[in-house]
């Protein structure tokens, strides 16, 4: 008991000086703490970027059902994707709503692009950077990627 008391007692006694955290070592200590949360903030970000356009995948799944829906009552696609909220009054066998307004549009709040050639269609988001053509876009049905030569990779 006696050494504790001892001890505590040179604990205290101490100088300011050696109790105190220098200056420098304060702005170490921050500088790697702000470097540590910008490390983990950047991969959050990335994460987050990931996951919404995750979403936005299942989301055009989802819609293409859809779709199909649509064409097995109507004989053909809608020609515009709001068709699948309200009944535009040209489709004898409507029978909708076939998905929420909300149901349209990407996590980022911009609406699908929608085309049909013939018995396909396709549908497109512009992604991240909310501009179409660029790397960001996602597309349903996934364009499969060609060889240079113009031939699909499954040959």
């Amino acid at each position: 008991m006696k050494q504790f008391i001892q001890f505590f007692k040179e604990m205290t006694s101490r100088s300011n000086k050696e109790k105190a955290m220098s200056l420098i070592e304060i702005i170490i200590v921050v500088t790697l703490m702000v470097s540590l949360l910008a490390i983990f903030a950047r991969s959050y970000i990335k994460t987050q970027e990931g996951v919404q356009a995750d979403q936005v995948k299942i989301q055009l799944g989802l819609l293409a059902q859809e779709l199909e829906k649509f064409r097995a009552t109507n004989y053909k696609y809608p020609t515009d994707l709001g068709h699948l909220v309200t009944d535009p009054g040209t489709y004898k066998n409507w029978r909708g709503p076939y998905v929420e307004e909300t149901k349209i549009k990407d996590v980022w709040g911009e609406e699908f692009e929608y085309s049909i050639e013939g018995r396909k269609f396709k549908i497109m988001s512009s992604g991240l950077d909310q501009e179409f053509d660029t790397d960001d876009d996602i597309v349903y049905p996934e364009e499969k990627p060609t060889n240079e030569d113009g031939s699909d990779d499954d040959q």
